[in-house]
């Protein structure tokens, strides 16, 4: 979550999950990508009232230019930040480790003129609730990608990350059913660690439509050969040495008259009946885990067959450091508004640099650092682990775990 959208990807087993029915601008592209799933929701989006007095928020955002009110760019409309601001999560002396500073006035005053005021209510409740909203339209974006994918929310971590996503990963992560919140040590620059230390990687597909029982393995075989000679020449070309370069079959199976497919991993190597009739079990098993239907009786064919080529990057070794269980100590205390008690409650600030693995913290609780802030609930408890990641156990506004 940055400052105009919150963006959305589960990571399943190790392994992100890919799409072939993306888009872009309303046009549909059928190229493998990330299965990413954006919604307008981050720290500059705007809270305004629609013709019916509903309150709502973004997609429209100030971005960064003119920004939130608390800015001081000239920006007049009331944002989520502001709104953060205003409950007292942020501290405006701290903003950007405290290079740039925050106006609450500002805040404050966007928040009730355009919000507080029209509705007829306190200006601290009209912030409470342009969060609940914002978190609400999180909250549905991350069902479509988990359970609605047929993914059990309470096996999931949400990975909280970007410079407002973990003052709000709590929250939602608790709303939706996931276990626990991973914090990054550096969560606003994740997602350029990411690009430093991502794979490589080409794409290869071609049709090949055969009913699944009729296939023959020579002809997928001879297809697959032909798009990895293609895969190995452009990591070549790419130059990564051969000992980090890695060829991954998949193909995509449907239901004979179905017009989706489902993309199935493929054994490498000579393929036979054997490692067909494999491929056509794991289309059923997926099929059943992705719509709760499956029918091994209904015949199955090929469409195309894919061939992933990676070039693995050298990335730097993350070592952990020896944890030692112990009770962090707050630098501080600052009231804020969390739901839980309907009100302002006093709230224990913690450095993040100078929290140490093995560290134990308990809600409510904030923690701030440079790129970031991140907001523990009452009632929740967090601990640093050996990677120096802030892990929140939420509990379970829908299971109670």
């Amino acid at each position: 979550m940055g400052g105009t959208s919150t963006d959305i990807s589960l990571v399943y087993r190790g392994a992100p999950r890919m799409t072939t029915e993306g888009g872009i601008g309303g046009h549909p592209v059928k190229l493998p990508m990330l299965e990413v799933n954006t919604i307008g929701a981050g720290g500059g989006s705007i809270a305004w009232l629609d013709t019916g007095g509903g309150l709502r928020v973004g997609p429209q955002s100030a971005g960064a230019d003119p920004g939130p009110a608390a800015y001081g760019r000239g920006g007049t409309e009331p944002t989520v930040t502001d709104a953060n601001l205003v409950l007292g999560r942020l501290d405006p002396a701290k903003f950007l480790g405290g290079d740039m500073g925050l106006d609450p006035e500002a805040a404050h005053r966007a928040v009730r003129d355009r919000i507080a005021t029209p509705l007829g209510m306190e200006t601290v409740r009209a912030a409470a609730g342009i969060i609940r909203i914002a978190n609400a339209n999180m909250e549905r974006a991350l069902r479509v990608s988990s359970a609605e994918r047929g993914y059990d929310p309470r096996e999931i971590t949400l990975v909280a990350f970007g410079g407002a996503g973990p003052v709000h990963g709590a929250a939602v992560a608790r709303a939706v059913g996931f276990r626990a919140v991973l914090v990054p040590e550096a969560p606003g620059v994740f997602s350029a660690l990411g690009l430093l230390v991502a794979d490589i990687r080409h794409d290869f597909v071609q049709s090949h439509l055969a009913p699944a029982a009729k296939a023959d393995p020579a002809a997928l075989q001879s297809v697959y050969a032909d798009l990895e000679a293609g895969a190995a020449e452009a990591l070549r070309e790419d130059g990564v040495p051969a000992h980090q370069q890695a060829l991954l079959r998949t193909a995509d199976l449907r239901y004979v008259g179905q017009a989706y497919e489902v993309n199935i991993p493929v054994a490498a190597g000579r393929l036979d009946a054997a490692a067909v009739a494999a491929a056509v079990r794991r289309f059923h098993e997926e099929h059943q885990r992705l719509f709760a239907h499956s029918d091994p009786g209904d015949p199955v064919e090929f469409v195309n067959l894919r061939v992933a080529a990676l070039g693995r990057v050298a990335a730097p070794e993350i070592r952990a450091r020896p944890a030692e269980p112990h009770a962090a100590v707050p630098g501080g205390h600052r009231r804020a508004f969390f739901d839980e008690a309907a009100d302002f409650v006093d709230c224990a600030i913690y450095e993040r640099a100078a929290l140490r693995p093995g560290a134990c913290l308990g809600g409510p609780a904030i923690v701030e650092q440079m790129d970031s802030t991140t907001a523990i609930h009452p009632g929740q408890s967090a601990e640093v682990d050996g990677f120096g990641n802030l892990l929140i156990a939420v509990g379970s506004e829908l299971h109670g775990a």
